[in-house]
């Protein structure tokens, strides 16, 4: 199996909410200090005694970019109101952000705080996040920037309270949670279930006295989905709960979902799965191993011939090197109202092809031989025709030819090895 792809992936329902007892206050131009514009010249003092509408993004958050239509709809029709400024902010580098702002028409203010105080003293948790501030720098609002409406801005620049109605909105958490133990909490019912066990895998996570841990049994919370995981070095940590079998049997054989066929009894088996430690991961009998003998699955293997998805650079000026290259790679996947957004952060191209494979269930794989440089890439997903045109703006293409190759096929019943 090729190197594990450093996926973090948290999907959340989260509720809009105002900002009510939660206020605070600041001086715009010298607390809402950002390092660097990326689409404008715009300074700090230029915000002083200005209502302002801050938008939280990255260029990994799906979410973030499918909303930007909304925002940029409400700066044009306030464009006419010069003491009302939209400011949207990233911590990421300004190279990077640049060629986002640029592909998704930003037309507000795009700016850079490399240093993350402004995500600090606004306390941001998950992104997309719009905050409104009247004159004095008071927060008057605080929640998703799907929710902002025109009426909302009106009452901002007027000078009135805003309210609006909370609505359930999908939002992407900026940064895994530290969560305590809470299993001995005998909550009731699969989701609570799901979070009491998501929270001990945390805590197995955050416990250095714990070198190595493998759990995996059939999962009971079909209504809740969650994962996440983490590589450094020779050591790594996954957890995923409610992981449907066909997608979790691939991810651990390393093979493309297309390569698997299940028993009508296993077609809607989901499984929960937490495992920290190091090399021991990457020997493919034990994951297989694991995968049989725990959940007394049979597997058998013949050829099929299955459609092949090949990656190759046909423009080596149109991809760059990362611009991260002190920090780890990884890769995270946001979707939105169907849309889907792949981010690849300092990582090789060949890690690529792993990660497509994963979110397609196809193969794909490289032509030609590659270097060992380190590339940041973000890649509109939501199908392959998307992905293909998005993989050319890189200078990558995608072609697609049949082969034979291993399929397997799972029933229930314990294999024997």
């Amino acid at each position: 199996m090729k190197a594990f792809r450093n996926l973090i992936i948290y999907t959340l329902l989260l509720a809009s909410t105002s900002i009510d007892g939660h206020a605070q206050s600041l001086t715009p131009g010298k607390d809402l200090h950002f390092t660097a514009g990326i689409n404008t010249d715009l300074k700090p003092d230029n915000l002083k005694n200005k209502y302002i509408l801050l938008d939280f993004w990255a260029t990994w958050c799906a979410p973030c970019l499918e909303g930007m239509p909304h925002i940029n709809s409400l700066q044009k029709k306030f464009s006419q109101v010069k003491d009302l400024y939209f400011l949207s902010i990233t911590d990421e580098h300004v190279g990077k952000a640049k060629q986002i702002v640029e592909r998704f028409s930003f037309e507000t203010h795009a700016v850079s705080d490399s240093t993350g105080n402004l995500h600090k003293i606004f306390d941001i948790k998950t992104l997309p996040t719009a905050i409104l501030l009247d004159r004095k720098g008071t927060v008057k609002w605080k929640g998703n920037p799907k929710d902002i409406t025109s009426e909302m801005l009106e009452a901002l620049i007027n000078n009135q309270d805003i309210t609006v109605e909370s609505t359930k909105i999908q939002s992407i958490n900026s940064e895994p949670p530290a969560i305590a133990s809470v299993r001995n909490t005998n909550l009731g019912g699969q989701v609570e279930k799901a979070k009491e066990m998501a929270a001990e895998f945390m805590a197995i996570y955050n416990n250095p006295s714990i070198i190595e841990y493998l759990f995996l049994e059939r999962s009971t919370s079909n209504n809740f989905s969650k994962s996440f995981s983490y590589k450094h070095q020779d050591s790594r940590f996954t957890y995923k709960l409610a992981v449907p079998f066909r997608v979790f049997a691939a991810e651990l054989m390393g093979i493309s979902t297309s390569s698997i066929e299940l028993s009508d009894s296993l077609e809607n088996l989901k499984v929960d799965y937490c495992y920290k430690g190091g090399n021991r991961y990457l020997d493919s009998a034990w994951r297989v191993d694991a995968l049989l003998n725990k959940l007394n699955i049979q597997m058998d293997s013949n050829l099929h011939t299955v459609e092949v998805f090949e990656l190759g650079i046909f423009d080596n000026n149109l991809i760059q090197t990362s611009l991260n290259k002190n920090k780890n790679g990884f890769s995270r996947t946001s979707s939105s109202d169907g849309h889907q957004i792949i981010a690849v952060d300092n990582v090789p191209l060949r890690e690529l092809a792993d990660v497509l494979q994963d979110n397609f269930g196809n193969y794909f794989r490289w032509k030609g031989i590659l270097n060992d440089s380190k590339y940041d890439l973000v890649l509109k997903a939501s199908d392959l025709m998307e992905l293909k045109k998005s993989l050319g703006i890189y200078g990558i293409s995608l072609d697609s030819k049949l082969e034979k190759v291993n399929k397997f096929r799972f029933s229930e019943g314990r294999n024997k090895l």
